[in-house]
């Protein structure tokens, strides 16, 4: 293939017009950012230009591809222009304990809970301008745990000089400790929600909690919940994402030790939304035994073993996705399972391609570029190492993974068979799972060409489900039941708009995560079920048998005019409460799960048919 070496100044000109007239398709693209602010117009301008240089450089035939909407390469306007990694589980624990150069500081080992959690934001807002994506922090109750300690044996040593009594010491310094680590998270969440990173966002962040046992541990992970539970200033916190482990014998039934956390758990996520429930034995079958913590809203990292054949979780990432849209192969083959399959391959082909452009940038790029990550730790021991190649290859093969995506299984499956409900079919179900397996397959034929693994990813695709049915419509005019509806279904996902019961949806997506394990996660629709916990539990209960990563969406919408709390309408001008007709972006709180994550589209709008997909969600209820 022929690659392009340069983009025309026609082209940058375009781009860059497109956010000097606030073309709304542009400034909408992605839910967290607030394009009426100096700092988001600016980076939107630069990401303008370094997707146009990054699209020229790609083989002619994957950037045609890219532009009729038959793959998606994703983040363009930070790879592979810039050579930027995507997802990451850093390494906190070596970062905190190791110490850490942060521009002109060298910042030590911290001595207490709250310098640890202070620290941690000066990380990851350092590493949210080292890479694009999610930043997940693995296991924070037990990260955390040691400089708790260490905050505890100050207490101890504070009340002995004042408190004969060892009992009353021990007691008064548990109080201490536990007010200093919900001083601590509390701290720790406004910070993050008022940063701004060099990405001209919030960072988007993930913490997972709930195994560790200790009542440290335990204190760490109600601190957690109570200040979510809490809210800013009565309005939902959208990051950090929590997700909460939940383990048999640790916290899943009542008798077991953590089982009062879980109480609290599900009653702020009846709240807030978050946390979502990881089942850890379902993610244990998936992933050889390990315990892997999503990173963004749903990347999931393979299992992968060092030299002296030990499992090493963090200090790992990602390195981009490319998206295949399988209606616009199904709308091609016209009907014929044959040139669809002939076509689907072809496309996979292509989205490899892409992803070699974007993995070759990557290990030629130098160690200066991202610091923190690479010089300093976050991908683990930076001890002699030379070349970020080095990081990635070598001793280090398929440590890091870099994902073929894909959207619309439900669509595809409609255009392929002309029957809108083809879940009830086992032949066509099975017609679903021969597809996912052409992935795998391309996958496991891709490995040897690849430094990192390749993984196959079920795309949550937040402003995608419309470019690729905008684009598709365009080419092949409205198709009803695939294209007509603005957007396209996520992943595998059952379809937004068709009624069911939470256990049967359950069921149904059960099947899939198996054959996605580089990226997947399943949600319910819900009415508000503040007032029902028994039905919450008992649906979390059903995900934690069949599921791995899941969430329920129950309305925590508040209106601050009339009081109202519950779920806002929505009409083309936006969002209202039901109660007093409020529309005013500041005296109201709105979230929705975008795709793994929340956002206030209230006050910051997403693309037509993101909102279209929303707004079409039934309750399983």
């Amino acid at each position: 293939m022929e690659t392009t070496s340069h983009a025309s100044a026609h082209e940058i000109s375009i781009a860059v017009n497109k956010i000097i007239n606030k073309d709304p398709q542009t400034l909408s693209e992605n839910g967290n950012k607030d394009s009426r602010t100096f700092i988001v117009q600016r980076d939107l301008l630069c990401g303008a230009i370094s997707r146009v240089l990054g699209v020229s450089m790609l083989p002619d035939e994957v950037r045609n591809a890219h532009e009729r909407g038959v793959i998606h390469i994703h983040d363009l306007d930070r790879s592979p222009f810039l050579p930027m990694p995507n997802c990451s589980l850093p390494d906190f624990e070596f970062l905190l304990s190791h110490g850490f150069q942060l521009g002109n500081a060298r910042i030590t080992t911290p001595q207490s809970v709250s310098v640890a959690t202070t620290l941690l934001v000066q990380l990851i807002g350092a590493i949210s301008g080292e890479q694009y994506g999610g930043i997940s922090i693995h296991e924070i109750d037990k990260l955390l745990e040691p400089y708790a300690e260490k905050t505890f044996r100050k207490n101890v040593a504070l009340y002995e000089e004042v408190i004969k009594d060892r009992d009353n010491v021990t007691s008064a310094a548990i109080k201490k400790t536990s007010k200093d680590i919900y001083d601590a998270i509390q701290a720790f969440e406004y910070q993050i929600n008022t940063l701004t990173t060099a990405a001209a966002q919030t960072p988007f962040i993930s913490v997972s909690f709930g195994l560790g046992t200790s009542w440290l541990c335990k204190q760490i992970q109600s601190s957690l919940l109570d200040v979510r539970k809490k809210g800013m200033d009565g309005k939902t916190a959208i990051f950090p994402k929590l997700l909460y482990l939940i383990d048999n014998g640790v916290n899943h039934s009542p008798g077991d030790p953590n089982y009062d956390v879980k109480k609290k758990a599900m009653e702020c996520s009846r709240e807030r939304i978050y946390p979502d429930m990881i089942s850890v034995p379902r993610l244990r079958d998936l992933k050889d035994g390990q315990t892997i913590t999503p990173m963004g809203c749903r990347s999931f990292l393979h299992p992968w073993q060092d030299l002296d054949g030990r499992y090493v979780v963090t200090g790992r990432n990602n390195l981009g996705v490319v998206s295949v849209n399988l209606p616009h192969i199904a709308l091609e083959a016209r009907g014929s399972r044959k040139i669809f399959f002939n076509k689907l391959d072809k496309v996979l082909d292509l989205a490899c391609s892409a992803l070699h452009v974007r993995e070759d940038g990557i290990l030629k790029s130098d160690l200066e570029a991202a610091p923190i990550l690479y010089t300093q730790g976050g991908l683990g021991d930076p001890t002699g190492k030379t070349s970020v190649r080095q990081f990635y290859d070598g001793s280090n093969k398929k440590r890091s993974s870099i994902s073929l995506g894909y959207i619309g299984i439900h669509n595809a499956m409609v255009a392929l068979t002309g029957v809108e409900d083809w879940q009830s079919d086992s032949n066509f179900v099975a017609l679903s799972h021969k597809i996912l397996t052409r992935f795998s397959r391309k996958a496991s034929e891709a490995q040897d060409d690849f430094v990192s693994y390749v993984s196959v990813y079920a795309t949550p695709s937040e402003s995608l489900c419309d470019r690729f049915a905008r684009l598709d419509v365009q080419e092949f005019g409205s198709i009803e039941g695939v294209n007509d509806k603005g957007y396209y279904e996520n992943s595998f996902h059952f379809p937004s708009d068709r009624h069911t019961d939470p256990i049967s949806k359950i069921q149904f997506e059960a099947q899939y995560p198996s054959s996605s394990r580089g990226g997947f996660m399943h949600y319910v629709e819900a009415p508000n079920l503040h007032g029902n916990p028994d039905a919450f539990e008992a649906i979390w209960d059903t995900a934690f048998d069949k599921l791995c990563y899941f969430g329920i969406n129950s309305p925590a919408d508040s209106c601050f005019a009339c009081g109202f709390k519950g779920e806002f309408n929505c009409d083309d001008q936006g969002y209202f409460c039901p109660s007093c007709n409020n529309r005013d972006e500041k005296k109201a709180s709105v979230v929705r799960r975008l795709c793994g994550y929340l956002g206030s589209p209230m006050s910051r709008p997403v693309v037509h048919g993101k909102q279209e997909e929303i707004n079409s969600r039934v309750k399983h209820l």
